[in-house]
């Protein structure tokens, strides 16, 4: 058996050749043979001779097999795998210091070893965290999160309250992976924590889980003073359950301007559509300022039409331009709804925010192939509408707009601004649209290529007319 000058095991790496099988004799004398024969060229003597080593529960063996994970041949590394796993936990501290050492192909076999080891492996997992450093405790976590067994999901939430932000969150993960049947009782038991990190991240999972017997007891954490409430509501609006929104809503009233803007998102998280009169009330005369702002990403959030229709009064009205840049970010998670587009043409008005506003309406338009009939021709109406605007801006911004939605309804209003010389530098359309070349200045330019784009007989014919009657 051939040895580093370290006294460490040098085994074959050839993926098959020749080589003689191991001596046959004694006990002892056949696993001295067996270990031998983890050097031979011969895949298959090296892949029988693993499969031995397992049998025979030698602990001698376990530094052999270990790095035989690293075996060029596919079945040898999978022998050595079985084999370690025979060996159960004296196996362990082998197969962790695969984790630190090894290379990818060795780190996810060495994993799949210690989860099939299950119970057995998670003492050696949780002593090699405590004393490992900061590149091994994640692949431990990894490891764990593959055991459903009681003592991985009590050190996973364990993990819950470490110091170390990354770890809380893969031991999140982690609990998230072992799935409802195994982490949901162990994390009910941990909702009084005393460590506010841990008990923070208990609440959250169980509300990703949408553990629906919570609700009352995270209710009751809301009649707590400041213990818990941005995870409770959180929780309770991933839950979604009558009771739950009901809870939110009330709070809706709170004295407590921190409680109210937490509800209010909460609620558009939820979509909760029984609470938008109540959020447009807030959004429009509570006194303090982030309870409005939580109030209109609540309205925005939802999406729907109606929602979508509330939030642009809530636009057109006095107050609403320092929350400009929030309704613009979370109206672009509504592409595919034409609603967003009088909404965003209303704050392209704001110079401050219009080339944000157009960004976000270029990819509106985007996918509208996507839009059924009914879609199509409300998205077209209100650039129609918006075409007409004594706003030069959002008139511009209007006929660029058509330019990608072309429909012969359009064809109308593009002819009355054909005799539109009014000038507007930008063109945000053309960078979604990844179009080349300088671009058109005046919007009669931009009505020409409208109508262009329209293509009917009727749209040709009437831009000829007006370019051989104006030269």
């Amino acid at each position: 058996m051939a040895t580093r000058k370290d006294n460490s095991p040098s085994l074959s790496t050839q993926s098959g050749q020749s080589g003689r099988e191991p001596r046959l004799g004694g006990e002892a004398a056949y696993h001295v043979s067996a270990i031998e024969g983890l050097a031979s060229k011969d895949w298959q003597v090296r892949a029988r001779s693993a499969e031995q080593l397992g049998v025979l529960q030698k602990e001698v063996a376990l530094p052999y097999l270990a790095q035989l994970l690293q075996d060029a041949n596919g079945r040898v590394r999978e022998a050595a795998m079985n084999s370690l796993i025979k060996f159960g936990e004296p196996a362990v501290p082998h197969l962790i210091d695969v984790l630190r050492l090894g290379q990818p192909k060795q780190v996810r076999t060495a994993r799949f070893a210690l989860i099939r080891m299950g119970g057995a492996a998670v003492p050696g997992l949780v002593q090699a965290f405590r004393t490992g450093n900061d590149f091994l405790r994640p692949r431990i976590v990894h490891v764990l999160a593959g055991i459903r067994h009681p003592q991985s999901v009590a050190f996973l939430i364990e993990l819950l309250g470490n110091t170390n932000g990354k770890i809380r969150d893969a031991a999140c993960d982690a609990l998230h992976d072992l799935g409802h049947r195994h982490a949901v009782p162990a994390l009910v038991q941990a909702l009084d924590d005393t460590d506010p990190n841990r008990r923070h991240n208990v609440i959250e999972l169980l509300g990703v889980f949408q553990y629906e017997p919570v609700v009352p007891a995270l209710i009751q954490r809301l009649r707590e003073p400041y213990k818990d409430v941005q995870e409770a509501i959180t929780t309770l609006a991933r839950i979604g359950t009558s009771e739950a929104i009901d809870e939110l809503t009330e709070l809706l009233w709170h004295e407590v301007d921190a409680y109210r803007e937490a509800a209010a998102r909460g609620l558009g998280l939820a979509r909760a559509e029984s609470a938008l009169s109540m959020l447009c009330f807030l959004a429009e005369s509570d006194a303090s300022h982030t309870v409005r702002g939580a109030a209109i990403g609540a309205v925005a959030a939802m999406g729907s039409a109606e929602a979508l229709s509330r939030l642009e009064e809530i636009v057109h009205r006095k107050g609403a331009a320092e929350f400009h840049p929030q309704i613009i970010q979370i109206l672009g998670m509504f592409f595919n709804h034409p609603s967003v587009i009088p909404i965003l043409l209303e704050i392209a008005r704001d110079p401050a925010h219009s080339e944000n506003a157009m960004s976000t309406l270029s990819c509106a338009i985007g996918p509208s192939e996507e839009w059924d009939v009914t879609l199509r021709a409300l998205a077209v109406q209100n650039l129609i509408t918006a075409a007409d605007d004594d706003d030069v801006r959002i008139r511009g911004y209007a006929v660029q707009a058509l330019m990608y939605l072309p429909d012969a309804l359009a064809i109308p209003v593009l002819i009355r601004r054909l005799s539109d010389s009014s000038s507007i530098a930008d063109h945000p359309f053309r960078y979604y649209f990844t179009i080349d070349g300088p671009g058109n200045t005046l919007i009669c330019e931009d009505a020409a290529d409208a109508l262009e784009s329209i293509g009917t007989p009727e749209a040709l014919a009437a831009l000829e007319k007006f370019r051989r009657e104006n030269g």
